[in-house]
């Protein structure tokens, strides 16, 4: 998933090894889209202004299936460690971040430091993802997207893959993104040939609205990314339609 980002695990994540979808610490001002069918493309240029919420931030804590999402904090960096350090093998081919990994305990407290300042800005909201207490990954929200969109990310943790994690952290993070008012859509994206990553989306009822080259800059990366959007009333539609039944 993602690649070489000052905010390190929970800006991405990997499904299987070398399984994860995108994610990329400076915006790209142009990019080649490839529209659903491949029937044509175009260049769009855009400059990606930065973005925060500034009404609310989404929850610090939340339910999400099986899990429980919950901000990390500096009393979390040794049990996030360990999570990474066991999975690196898993996340490295995905995520160039992962490379420079093991770091020590004072950069991976930094690191922690500099995610909360960022949920302070309202920029990025970057969740630990627990079960029964363990980390079992990390996951966040990124306001890297014009138009008042967030992005989500997410990593697995490599002892726990094949669990619908990603899929539930995904959806409990489109929910929290959608109790922000300022927040219009939701977008996932991950490499094309991350086909595990991409039935993340596919599965919640994201559509599929194109595809866009990025630099490679982790091992088994195609350079090409699809991105999938979830509007705002599209998802509040459906759980209603889900409460009333």
């Amino acid at each position: 998933m993602f690649l070489s980002w000052g905010l390190g695990p929970g800006r991405g994540g990997a499904l299987r090894p070398g399984s994860c979808h995108h994610d990329i610490s400076e915006p790209v001002e142009t990019q080649q889209i490839f529209g659903p069918r491949h029937c044509h493309k175009e260049w769009l240029t855009y400059a990606v202004p930065p973005v925060t919420v500034d009404s609310m931030s989404p929850p610090a804590r939340l339910a999400a299936g099986p899990l429980v999402l919950r901000r990390w904090t500096v009393d979390d960096v040794d049990a996030l460690a360990a999570a990474v350090i066991d999975s690196v093998h898993h996340l490295r081919p995905w995520l160039a971040w992962a490379a420079a990994e093991p770091i020590d305990r004072a950069e991976r407290r930094a690191l922690v430091v500099r995610w909360t300042e960022a949920w302070m800005a309202g920029t990025d909201f970057t969740y630990g993802m627990w079960a029964d207490d363990a980390v079992v990954g990390g996951c966040g929200l990124h306001a890297r997207t014009a138009g008042g969109g967030l992005e989500i990310g997410y990593w697995v943790h490599a002892g726990r893959l094949r669990r619908g994690y990603a899929t539930a952290a995904a959806a409990g993070l489109t929910s929290a993104a959608f109790a922000v008012p300022e927040v219009a859509f939701v977008e996932i994206a991950h490499d094309k040939a991350n086909v595990p990553s991409g039935r993340v989306p596919a599965s919640l009822g994201y559509t599929r609205i194109g595809e866009e080259r990025r630099p490679l800059r982790a091992p088994l990366e195609s350079g090409v990314f699809v991105r999938w959007r979830m509007r705002r009333e599209t998802w509040l539609a459906r759980q209603r339609q889900r409460g009333a039944r």
